[in-house]
């Protein structure tokens, strides 16, 4: 897999993202990723994961990581840019030493309900999560 050109810490302006869904009603509903799905845990300080599109798999993104039932998540894709100017996020490379992790993104401003709403809108499906 390849390596992204950023340094960690490096603002990133434009590409596209991936964003895991969970497998839950409230972050999945009629086809689309809810605000709740862009919502980061009080522990997070306002900032979300995603994944640089151009250097992993849609397959990856879901089922590379150490939740109960990988294989059930499903992804979302937005486009930095459009984000940045919709919602004013930053996002940041952060890269990890998980799985994907070379291509691992801070989305930093996501404490705001507006922005979560304008994430979700700006999102498409490109894998649907299988809920219970």
């Amino acid at each position: 897999m390849r390596t992204p050109p950023y340094a960690a810490g490096d603002e990133i302006r434009e590409g596209h993202l991936y964003r895991r869904i969970k497998p839950d009603a409230g972050y999945y509903f009629e086809g689309k990723a809810t605000h709740e799905a862009f919502r980061p845990r009080f522990l997070d300080q306002g900032r979300i994961s995603a994944y640089l599109k151009e250097y992993v798999s849609i397959d990856d993104v879901a089922t590379k990581h150490p939740a109960p039932e990988p294989e059930r998540f499903g992804v979302c894709e937005f486009d930095i840019a459009a984000a940045r100017e919709a919602s004013g996020v930053r996002v940041i490379y952060r890269p990890n030493n998980r799985p994907n992790g070379h291509a691992h993104v801070a989305i930093e401003g996501c404490d705001d309900d507006g922005v979560t709403i304008i994430l979700a809108g700006l999102a498409e499906t490109v894998r649907p999560p299988r809920l219970a």
